[in-house]
């Protein structure tokens, strides 16, 4: 096949797929029969080309696409709404197998190198649990407890005149022979022999008074009494049944005190206890103001002398003593 093509010098070029036949710009190109082809020249001294008509240009095939039907539409099954995936049931009694493990199966230990010395921890020290007294273990002997040992007292050592002297037993409530309640008041004589010749001494510790009708069985004889300054409260009526004391001897102590062997309280101002065993008459001091009740109890005095004093009651003492007050004698 042929072309024409143009450059830069107006030649035309007719190229075929083996050759190329330069052809002058004015020559002229007829077409001659099919499958022959000549050329001549012209009078005008140009060369005429005859091309034959007969041969079609080669042309590569082209791949045609088939066209597609425009009212095709692709279409999706279906899948139904209510299709739930089914799981297996797993039976219950199904119980998974652990292989055994062969009962002659060793671990291997590596080998320890020969000149590596083992290390061995330190053993702890043995420790014995100790035993609280009282509990047996399989090991010991029931123990047994001891005889408890009875103490036989020593005979009482013998008096001069051959008669025994027994030592005061302490009984629980008392204080050196008397009793002695939780408030510390002394409530009675619990050992007789705390009177030694008509004279009795209170404790001079772990009490701190005296209740009304404390002496009411104490022993015959009592002359005299001794209040040590521990005592601090003394109850109207403490001595009553001590009809034979003639004397009264007190540490003063708070508003307690004696003088000529008259016990006062409130400071002076009130006769707590008055010798029952004296005779005679008693000029009463200038302060007291009253009498306390059982202070003239079983008292054998026949003139008290109140003139100086201003007591407003007397209607507690005894009916045979006469008590003279300022210019009246009652």
């Amino acid at each position: 096949a042929f072309g024409v093509a143009s450059s830069e010098n107006s030649e035309t070029y007719l190229r075929s797929e083996e050759h190329a036949v330069s052809v002058p710009a004015d020559a002229e190109i007829s077409a001659g029969t099919p499958g022959n082809s000549e050329m001549s020249e012209n009078s005008g001294g140009s060369i005429a080309y005859t091309v034959p008509t007969d041969i079609a240009p080669i042309v590569p095939d082209i791949a045609t696409v088939p066209d597609m039907p425009e009212d095709i539409t692709m279409t999706a099954p279906d899948i139904p709404s209510d299709i739930v995936p089914t799981v297996p049931d797993i039976p219950s009694d199904i119980v998974p197998t652990v292989p055994d493990i062969p009962s002659d199966t060793v671990p291997t230990v590596p080998d320890a190198p020969s000149d590596a010395a083992p290390i061995m921890p330190d053993a702890p020290a043995e420790t014995v649990p100790s035993v609280p007294d009282g509990i047996l273990t399989d090991d010991t002997d029931e123990t047994v407890p001891d005889e408890p040992s009875v103490i036989v007292p020593d005979e009482p050592d013998s008096s001069a005149d051959g008669s025994e002297t027994v030592p005061p037993v302490e009984v629980p409530g008392t204080v050196d022979g008397f009793y002695v309640n939780d408030a510390g008041m002394i409530t009675g004589i619990a050992d007789p022999s705390v009177v030694m010749d008509g004279y009795l001494a209170l404790p001079a510790e772990g009490c701190s008074g005296i209740v009304s009708g404390a002496f009411l069985n104490a022993p015959a004889g009592i002359r005299e009494i001794y209040i040590p300054s521990n005592i601090s409260y003394i109850e109207e009526g403490a001595f009553t049944g001590l009809s034979e004391i003639e004397w009264f001897e007190m540490a003063a102590s708070g508003g307690y005190y004696t003088a000529d062997g008259v016990l006062f309280s409130e400071g002076g101002t009130c006769i707590l206890a008055f010798p029952p065993a004296r005779t005679g008459s008693y000029k009463v001091p200038s302060q007291v103001v009253r009498f306390a009740s059982g202070a003239f109890d079983a008292s054998q005095i026949e003139v008290l002398d109140a003139a100086e004093c201003m007591i407003a009651d007397i209607g507690n003492l005894p009916s045979g003593i006469r008590v003279i007050t300022g210019n009246l004698s009652m």
